[in-house]
């Protein structure tokens, strides 16, 4: 990582509350469920997030920053106090951010768990599907749901008339996905990570087409109310940067990858900003429909 001979960077590390130096430079405690502005762009769309990567808590980009995605607490130092790395192990541990000092504990150092029981969906649903099919997509109609880490579980009672939640479940790392459609505040919860995409375990070893939108419910649109011939992924939101390993995945399995985001000022700069990174072409909805789902309520007239 560094070479040093004069300062012992890793035994800085081991000796640090790394929530601490974050909540120092940036001015809040690293939730790992949320969604951060970058501290280095004048964009001030929350496109950043907070990870461990091998026990180094890290602020991830949306898109490389300095030719950089990945900034713990050495390289964040370094840009916004504008010092050497040298100097920011040095100003760290003249600091004392001692892990014996902490007055604050993080509440997750991994990712919280989230558990749930489900019932049949509704005949008139939002998926204007049957609970067969939503089932086999692994989307489920809540009843209860857990959030918690090593036994410390909070249960939330749901679907009334006004308050559903449907679940988005990845059955190969056990991720969720929680969808609340008429949340007025937090339409979302979850425990995912940019390598959960939707669809991408059900594709065609090979394929001529691919489709990559933004939401599993726009996904479900395009794959059976719509019935494109392409096959179909999504991506966790549409600020997500699609992990290097799973690019070249696709790239080897598909002759064409487009991308389908929103027909709105944010989502037409981030599939610009994706079709120049990785070389995708751009589908554009035609008029003033926000998106394949809106453009098919609003076509049949329903919601």
């Amino acid at each position: 990582m560094y070479q040093s001979s004069k300062i012992d960077w890793k035994k800085t590390l081991n000796n640090t509350d790394q929530y601490s130096v974050f909540r120092e430079l940036l001015g809040y405690t690293p939730d790992l469920t949320k969604r951060y502005i970058s501290p280095f762009r004048e964009d001030k769309t929350p496109g950043c997030r907070f990870i461990w990567k091998d026990d180094i808590l890290c602020l991830v980009e949306n898109t490389k920053y300095k030719n950089r995605l990945y900034w713990n607490i050495f390289h964040t130092f370094m840009e916004l106090k504008n010092c050497s790395f040298v100097e920011a192990v040095r100003l760290i541990n003249k600091k004392e951010f001692s892990k014996t000092t902490i007055t604050r504990q993080p509440v997750y150092k991994t990712r919280p768990e989230i558990k749930f029981t489900y019932s049949e969906f509704p005949k008139n649903n939002l998926f204007f599907l049957d609970n067969e099919i939503l089932n086999k997509e692994n989307i489920y109609y809540v009843k209860d749901y857990w959030i918690g880490n090593q036994g410390d579980w909070k249960k939330n009672g749901l679907n009334t008339k006004d308050n559903i939640c449907i679940a988005y479940f990845f059955p190969n790392t056990n991720h969720v996905k929680l969808y609340f459609p008429y949340s007025k505040t937090n339409k979302w919860y979850s425990n995912c990570s940019t390598e959960d995409i939707f669809g991408f375990s059900q594709l065609s070893k090979f394929g001529d087409g691919l489709i990559i939108t933004k939401s599993q419910k726009d996904r479900i649109t395009l794959k059976y109310l719509f019935g494109v011939k392409e096959e179909v992924i999504a991506l966790q939101n549409e600020g997500c940067l699609i992990p290097d390993n799973i690019i070249d995945n696709l790239k080897l399995r598909f002759k064409k990858i487009s991308l389908l985001f929103d027909n709105d000022e944010e989502g037409i700069r981030q599939s610009e900003k994706l079709s120049e990174l990785y070389g995708f072409e751009q589908i554009k909805i035609q008029g003033s429909y926000k998106d394949p789902y809106a453009f098919y309520t609003n076509f049949l007239n329903i919601y």
